[in-house]
């Protein structure tokens, strides 16, 4: 039990520590592809314009690396943590 224990919290560490570790990654893309200029840094009201002119092919590139880094970030955890059925809680005598 304490075995099980450990490896799901080994899990959730790992997952989180690949989504920090890919969300770095896909900052450091959207930069060099979309970089932030120095005077945009100094208002709310710059980051938002630049923010919204964002090219397509930006947000069409960075939107699959994101759910990429769910993906991969969800499959770590539950490969280390071992996975538990859905509804295997709810189960009671007899079930």
């Amino acid at each position: 039990m304490a075995k099980k224990a450990w490896l799901a919290i080994a899990g959730v560490a790992a997952g989180a520590s690949s989504a920090f570790a890919l969300v770095i990654l896909v900052e450091f893309y959207s930069d060099k592809v979309h970089p932030l200029s120095p005077e945009s840094a100094r208002s709310v009201e710059a980051v938002c314009a630049h923010v919204a002119a964002y090219p397509a092919w930006v947000l069409a590139t960075v939107v699959p690396m994101w759910a990429a880094t769910a993906f991969v970030a969800a499959w770590v955890a539950g490969t280390l943590g071992g996975r538990i059925p859905a509804g295997s809680h709810h189960q009671g005598p007899g079930a």
